[in-house]
């Protein structure tokens, strides 16, 4: 491949800038880890449908489950997100890719 059709492809490839929320989140993702919006907090995401929403625009397949989960105030619903094994690669490019 010449460096004219290399830099081509390299443009045309979504990347992740890196130390965003977006990138964080994606990290975590791609380590295998399971997040639901009050374990993004950790990460600064205050709105993680949002960002799952952005990262899979980028072509990241993103899995969810409804989960209930028991809090202060009793049982509540939230998703849980997660990217399964076989597809952690494609985040792991979108993480390698530098520019936003």
């Amino acid at each position: 491949m010449s460096a004219v059709e290399a830099s081509a492809v390299a443009a045309s490839t979504p990347s992740l800038r890196p130390r965003t929320k977006r990138s964080r989140v994606l990290r975590a993702f791609a380590d295998g880890h399971r997040l639901t919006r009050f374990d993004a907090e950790e990460l600064g995401d205050h709105c993680l449908p949002s960002t799952v929403a952005d990262l899979q625009k980028l072509g990241v397949l993103i899995r969810r489950e409804l989960v209930e989960r028991e809090g202060r105030f009793g049982t509540f619903h939230c998703c849980v997100y997660w990217i399964d094994a076989a597809d952690r690669q494609e985040a792991r490019r979108l993480l390698a890719g530098g520019a936003e």
